[in-house]
């Protein structure tokens, strides 16, 4: 993390009546020179707490020291900030994240720069804490602790592809898609993303498909379906989605829709053994719609994997 150094301010002489303020712009000047010594000595604790004091005095100080009270702002938003980075360092991610959040509120109007990447450092934090449970296996601790990051800093894709397998983990399928959905919508937004956005897009699918089989084993058919055309809105070419596609009609004993899929099935396949596999799953469709020769000419495309010996004994047996 940067260290953000302060720069003593040559202060104006400041004149005005006690009688007119609460505070007297002398007053102001002295504490806010106190707690620039402070956080020259980066004692960032005590210089915040005397900033905050300094501030409250020169707000009722009157308009000559409205600048300086500007700068007494942005140097306490540093100091939490500091503050922050320092408890993060030490692990203590519950002072990290209070300190991340004072320099996020109060520098919205004062730093926005200061305070944007303090919101950063907030999802960091939360990462970081959520990241033993996550480890651990304890997705519902982790998915508490992620949400809140995930929350500060919705741009923390990493963060969010935990928060997003930590829901799908605990079985919320809805929340995880919600999560995993967001970060793929980022790379419409930046680069950067692209891939973590394909990341979420492979485990998203892959959630997907372990539901729709688990539906299907169920002889829940149309609930597969209905599973299997969400997964396809989020990747109609992804391989296992396809092939869950065509075993599910296949249970459904549609085989008019597993002929008409099949070679799409096929096309998405990455490599000959999961070719081979459609392909069987085809051949079989062909030979229940009696239509032999389809189903023999399908079968000669099973060339690999486990398949093959059973293959060869279907083309035999139509063959005779």
């Amino acid at each position: 993390m940067k260290k953000m150094k302060f720069f003593a301010m040559t202060l104006f002489a400041v004149f005005a009546s006690a009688a007119l303020y609460a505070q007297t712009p002398e007053e102001f000047t002295t504490q806010y020179n106190e707690a620039g010594a402070l956080m020259q000595k980066k004692d960032y604790a005590a210089a915040a707490a005397a900033f905050e004091k300094a501030i409250a005095t020169g707000l009722d100080a009157g308009d000559e020291v409205v600048e300086t009270v500007r700068q007494a702002q942005k140097y306490l938003v540093v100091c939490y900030y500091q503050l922050g980075g320092r408890a993060l360092q030490a692990k203590d991610y519950d002072n990290a994240i209070k300190n991340f959040q004072l320099a996020a509120d109060k520098g919205e109007m004062s730093d926005p720069a200061t305070a944007q990447k303090a919101k950063a450092y907030i999802g960091r934090a939360y990462t970081a804490q959520g990241g033993e449970a996550f480890n651990n296996k304890d997705y519902a601790t982790a998915a508490s602790i992620f949400a809140k990051g995930y929350e500060a800093d919705p741009n923390n894709t990493a963060l969010g592809l935990n928060l997003a397998m930590s829901y799908c983990e605990l079985g919320d399928l809805e929340k995880g898609s919600e999560v995993y959905k967001s970060i793929i919508a980022l790379k419409d937004k930046h680069s950067k993303y692209e891939e973590d956005a394909t990341t979420a897009t492979s485990k998203l699918c892959e959630y997907y498909v372990a539901e729709g089989a688990k539906k299907g084993s169920e002889k829940d058919y149309e609930g597969a379906l209905a599973i299997i055309e969400q997964a396809m809105a989020v990747d109609p070419a992804n391989a296992g989605v396809q092939m869950l596609r065509l075993q599910t009609y296949n249970n459904m004993k549609n085989y008019d829709k597993v002929a008409e899929i099949g070679e799409e099935v096929v096309a998405a396949q990455p490599d000959e053994v999961a070719k081979s596999n459609a392909y069987f799953f085809i051949g079989a469709a062909y030979t229940n719609k009696q239509m032999k020769d389809k189903a023999i000419a399908t079968f000669r495309k099973v060339t690999a994997g486990d398949m093959v010996a059973e293959a060869k004994a279907q083309i035999a047996a139509l063959s005779k």
